[in-house]
């Protein structure tokens, strides 16, 4: 059984600090179990799924791509697959691992590593300023193993992440608590400080 692209939509970005050049960001991507969408993410899913977020594309579109200057916000991603006119902001970056947190609710988190690449996106980085950090993001995933059970619900045994999407501030979220934390970094300090930052500042499982 085949299976079109899905869109996981959570609850918002949180910017710490950034500077002039790049941002190195904390992302909360999804929860194992059910969500809103009807989809069941099996915990065991995670690992055999998680090599294919390694450096995809963290991407955005703006609500004015007529004149991008005067734009206020960022929209919804597409809902056609093929659709390549998506900006990219940065990637999920390899080095940085992955976390899984249970919270309080009882469900594993996702934590990963971003960039956005400040340098090149002024218009998004006002966008982000103008928010104080806190941005929806969606993740969008392919499922590669699944079945649905007696109750319609789509069980998720292995997948692929296609990519992560920022999200307009009206965009209704899907999975709860997910977030994006950002920290600062310039460009001339980004090799030596990231890598100290994904072995000692983030615990990262491998």
């Amino acid at each position: 059984m085949s299976y079109e692209k899905i869109e996981f939509s959570c609850n918002y970005m949180e910017t710490l600090h950034s500077d002039d050049d790049v941002i190195i960001s904390r992302f909360k991507l999804l929860h194992t179990g059910r969500n809103i969408n009807q989809c069941d993410i099996l915990s065991e899913s995670i690992p055999k799924s998680i090599s294919s977020f390694y450096n995809k594309a963290i991407i955005y579109k703006l609500n004015n791509e007529y004149f991008p200057k005067d734009s206020s916000d960022v929209v919804e991603h597409s809902r056609d697959m093929y659709d390549t006119t998506m900006n990219i902001a940065g990637h999920i970056v390899e080095s940085g691992g992955f976390e899984l947190k249970t919270e309080e609710d009882g469900k594993e988190y996702l934590y990963m590593i971003g960039v956005i690449h400040k340098l090149y996106q002024p218009v998004l980085t006002n966008i982000i300023k103008n928010r104080n950090g806190n941005m929806k993001v969606s993740i969008e995933i392919k499922p590669l193993v699944a079945y649905r059970d007696a109750d319609g619900v789509l069980v998720i045994q292995k997948f692929k992440l296609l990519g992560v999407c920022l999200l307009g501030e009206g965009i209704q979220e899907g999975i709860k608590g997910s977030k994006m934390q950002v920290l600062k970094y310039s460009s001339e300090e980004y090799n030596d400080k990231y890598l100290n930052f994904s072995k000692e500042s983030f615990i990262m499982n491998s």
